[in-house]
């Protein structure tokens, strides 16, 4: 089966690094030949190269712009529309036409419906993010013109029960299906029950940004410190915007919380570096799925987390982690403290979340299902 993925960027966060667990399943398993189209160099090309998948850079423009007000932005935003005329038919032109299905890796861009169109192949277009409600974005085109691209996709894909009804109340005629993202386990934590956890240690992976609210954990920080609670430590892993980690920072130097929190920077390898954190967190105002849940979940880490969007989904209220109100941080730091002050827990939940990621969020799981969509979609052609 000949595939072309397409993505809309070019790093290793979230949707990429789920579309190329994918890719390399789908070619060691069930022997695909897949080629990806991205709009420019980076992270992405380099690790497809290193797994022999061949990857074509040529630049578009998403379909959804970040939601900035002013007329000068809006005369980007319709150049970039006509420049994607343009733009697209030189890909169409670059690639080879040999393919079977188009596979587009999230909503953010629209070139994989025109390729499919052009070839006179399936589009599955793959729902990975709500868009305005998480990356604050906005369609440039009108709602009109978006589901009729959406219902031309043989199949759209979300990723989790709550992405789905999102998507099925703006473009109701679509043909929707809910995959679970899929994560390839890491080696299993093994986590003494007698062990004493001298510092309890909190982690929170992803880009950083409002939308995340790493803000309310630095603020539950403040307040476990201000209640006498100090043997705890939280660590941040990402990027993101500048603006927002100045704000974080200057409420840690004002606040005095240095000595409990440390920024690691983006990461390759997520699995390797928190294998000595003992609890995962979650505090975005609506994940479409969280991939980073089931990582700590796989690495035999409770998860404390948001009750909103795909989070609720994947954990299980007391058993595999704990949920709080959604900005509440004082929800927040009551679940912190509970860990603290009940290390025996960090165990017992770790271990229990372990096994539910490995029933329910495999790798293989997931490519089983989008190979199924395929063979399903292809039968109809």
């Amino acid at each position: 089966m000949n595939i072309l993925f397409v993505s809309h960027y070019s790093t290793l966060y979230g949707a990429n690094l789920s579309m190329l667990g994918l890719i390399k399943d789908l070619k060691t398993r069930y022997n695909c030949n897949i080629t990806v189209l991205t709009p420019k160099s980076g992270d992405l090309p380099i690790a497809l190269n290193e797994i022999g998948i061949n990857c074509i850079v040529s630049q578009f423009y998403q379909w959804e712009q970040p939601v900035i007000e002013g007329k000068k932005n809006r005369i980007k935003c319709i150049i970039k529309k006509i420049l994607n005329y343009y733009l697209f038919h030189k890909a169409f032109k670059l690639l080879p036409n040999n393919f079977d299905i188009v596979h587009t890796n999230s909503s953010v861009t629209h070139i994989g419906d025109y390729l499919a169109e052009k070839f006179k192949i399936p589009h599955i277009w793959h729902l990975r993010e709500y868009g305005s409600a998480d990356y604050n974005l906005k369609y440039v085109y009108s709602k009109k013109y978006v589901e009729k691209r959406y219902i031309r996709a043989a199949s759209c894909v979300a990723i989790s029960n709550d992405i789905l009804s999102y998507y099925k109340n703006l473009f109701p005629s679509c043909n929707f299906i809910k995959i679970y993202n899929g994560i390839k386990p890491c080696e299993k934590v093994e986590r003494i029950q007698n062990n004493i956890f001298e510092i309890v240690r909190f982690c929170c992976v992803g880009l950083i940004c409002d939308g995340k609210r790493q803000l309310d954990i630095v603020k539950a920080a403040k307040k476990l410190v201000e209640t006498g609670l100090l043997n705890f430590h939280i660590l941040f892993i990402g990027t993101g915007d500048k603006k927002y980690l100045k704000s974080l920072n200057d409420y840690i130097n004002v606040n005095k919380l240095q000595q409990y929190i440390t920024f690691l920077g983006h990461q390759n390898d997520v699995f390797s570096v928190i294998r000595n954190e003992h609890i995962g967190v979650i505090t975005s105002n609506r994940e479409a799925f969280g991939r980073v849940t089931v990582e700590y979940m796989f690495n035999s880490m409770p998860v404390i987390g948001a009750a909103s969007g795909g989070t609720v989904e994947i954990i299980q209220n007391g058993k595999t982690g704990l949920l709080f109100d959604p900005g509440n941080v004082e929800d927040l730091c009551s679940k912190m403290k509970y860990f603290i002050e009940n290390k025996q827990m960090i165990v017992e939940f770790g271990n229990k979340g372990r096994e539910r990621a490995e029933k329910y969020f495999s790798i293989e799981k997931n490519t089983d299902a989008v190979i199924n969509l395929y063979k399903k979609v292809l039968d109809k052609v």
